[in-house]
């Protein structure tokens, strides 16, 4: 699952993810990092398509909560994130 949703177009990172069983279902919980410059929409629609992707691909997951916060090159990502923010694709240009 981490790695459908790190291969998603607009995500630079997942920083959390979680999920859990409720009954015979899975629910998920995920906050994921996206350009900094993106618009509240732009990063809206990120979090819209990670949710279809997920429940689409995984029958088992009822319910996906995305939080999406931007970008921080300061934060400690994992090595290979050193991402220039200035490269990074926005939806609206």
């Amino acid at each position: 699952m981490l790695e459908a949703v790190q291969r998603m177009h607009g995500v630079i990172t997942v920083d959390e993810l979680k999920a859990r069983e409720q009954g015979h279902y899975v629910v998920v919980d995920m906050r994921v990092s996206v350009n900094p410059r993106l618009s509240v929409w732009e990063g809206h629609e990120i979090s819209k398509r990670i949710k279809h992707q997920l429940m689409k691909q995984y029958h088992h997951v009822t319910d996906v909560t995305i939080h999406v916060i931007p970008y921080d090159a300061g934060y400690p990502y994992k090595p290979g994130n050193e991402t220039d923010v200035g490269e990074l694709p926005t939806v609206i240009h």
